[in-house]
C-alpha cells in the first residue's frame, strides 16, 4: 500500500470519526432538550395536582362551616353533600389511576366550580333566613318592651322558627276552612224532586193502567258561586227499602262508597235555576211504592225524593 493511498483512509476513518461524535453530541442534545420538557411537564401536573387538592382541602373546610350553618337553620343540604361525595370520589380515583390528561382535570375542575356555586346558594339562604329571624327578634323585642308582662322576649332563634312554623300551621289551617268553605259555597242544591208515572205512550197514568217508564223531575237550584260548565246528574229508582231497582252501571262516590244508577244526565249550568226531567223504563206494580235518588258527581252529595206510589 502506498503512502497516497494510506494517507486517503487516514483521512476518511478521522472524517468518519468526526461524524460519529457530531452525531453523537446532537443526540446527546436532543435527549437533555426532551428531558427537560418531559421534568416541565411532570412538574406541571405535580403542581396541577397540587393546586386541585388544596383547592379540593379550601372546600371540605367550607362544606364543614356551610354545612353547620344550614343545620342551625334547618335547611337541607342532601344534595350538597351528594356533589361533595361524588367529587372527592372522582378525585381519589383520578389519583389512584394517575389520571392527568386535560379531559380529566377539566372535568374534576368543572365538578369543583358546581360545588362552589352550590355553597353560594345555601349560604345566600342561610343568609336570608338569619335576615328574617333578625326581623322577627326586632319585632317581638318591639312588642315586649310596650306590653307589660303579656309578651315574653323571644331570644333564640330555636323559638323564633317555632313561633313561625305555628304562625304558619295555623294559616295553612285558616286557607283549609276557607277552602272548604267556598267548595260548600259552590255546590249545587236540588229542591221540588218528584216522580211521575208514565204508559206506554209517555202519557202520566191517572187510572189503572200498566206502567212502562218512571219519570224524574228535579229543580236546581241557581247559585252564582258555581263555576260554568257541564254538571253530571246520577238517577236510580230505588223500592220500598231504598235498595237499587233498574240500575245499568255504577260509580264511585261520597268516601268511596258504589252509587248505582238507573241513567244519568249531562247538562250545562250557567248559574240560574233550571229543571231537568229524565225517563226510565221501569213496568212498576199496582201501588208500588218508588223513590229516586239523584248524585251530583261533581259535588259528590246526593239528594233523596220522598216516596211516590204507583197507580
Amino acid at each position: 500500500m502506498d503512502a497516497k493511498t494510506k494517507k486517503s483512509i487516514h483521512l476518511a476513518l478521522t472524517l468518519f470519526l468526526l461524524g460519529i461524535s457530531i452525531i453523537a453530541s446532537y443526540m446527546w442534545i436532543f435527549n437533555q432538550e426532551a428531558k427537560g420538557e418531559c421534568n416541565e411537564e411532570v412538574q406541571e401536573v405535580s403542581e396541577e395536582r397540587d393546586t386541585i387538592l388544596s383547592e379540593f382541602a379550601d372546600l371540605e373546610n367550607e362544606f364543614d362551616s356551610i354545612s353547620a350553618e344550614a343545620y342551625k337553620s334547618g335547611i337541607e343540604i342532601d344534595e350538597l353533600t351528594s356533589l361533595r361525595d361524588s367529587l372527592r370520589h372522582e378525585l381519589a380515583m383520578a389519583i389512584e389511576q394517575n389520571r392527568d390528561d386535560e379531559k380529566t382535570i377539566k372535568g374534576i375542575r368543572q365538578e369543583m366550580a358546581a360545588l362552589q356555586n352550590r355553597y353560594l346558594a345555601i349560604e345566600d339562604s342561610v343568609n336570608v333566613l338569619k335576615a328574617k329571624i333578625k326581623e322577627q327578634e326586632g319585632i317581638i323585642t318591639t312588642q315586649g318592651t310596650t306590653i307589660e308582662g303579656q309578651q315574653t322576649i323571644i331570644d333564640t332563634q330555636g323559638e323564633i322558627i317555632t313561633i313561625a312554623a305555628d304562625e304558619l300551621a295555623k294559616e295553612k289551617l285558616e286557607n283549609e276552612e276557607l277552602r272548604e268553605e267556598n267548595e260548600r259555597a259552590q255546590m249545587l242544591q236540588i229542591q221540588s224532586a218528584g216522580l211521575r208515572f208514565l204508559n206506554k205512550n209517555g202519557k202520566e197514568i191517572t187510572g189503572f193502567k200498566a206502567t212502562k217508564y218512571v219519570q224524574v223531575s228535579f229543580e236546581v237550584s241557581g247559585n252564582a258561586m258555581r263555576p260554568k260548565g257541564n254538571v253530571t246528574y246520577y238517577i236510580v229508582l230505588k223500592n220500598a227499602q231504598r235498595n237499587p231497582i233498574k240500575y245499568v252501571g255504577s260509580i264511585r262516590c261520597c268516601g268511596g262508597k258504589t252509587f248505582y244508577y238507573s241513567t244519568r244526565e249531562t247538562e250545562y249550568f250557567n248559574g240560574v235555576k233550571q229543571t231537568i226531567t229524565v225517563t226510565i223504563p221501569y213496568e212498576a206494580l199496582q201501588g208500588e211504592k218508588l223513590y229516586a235518588e239523584i248524585l251530583i258527581s261533581e259535588d259528590n252529595q246526593s239528594f233523596i225524593t220522598g216516596r211516590y206510589k204507583a197507580p
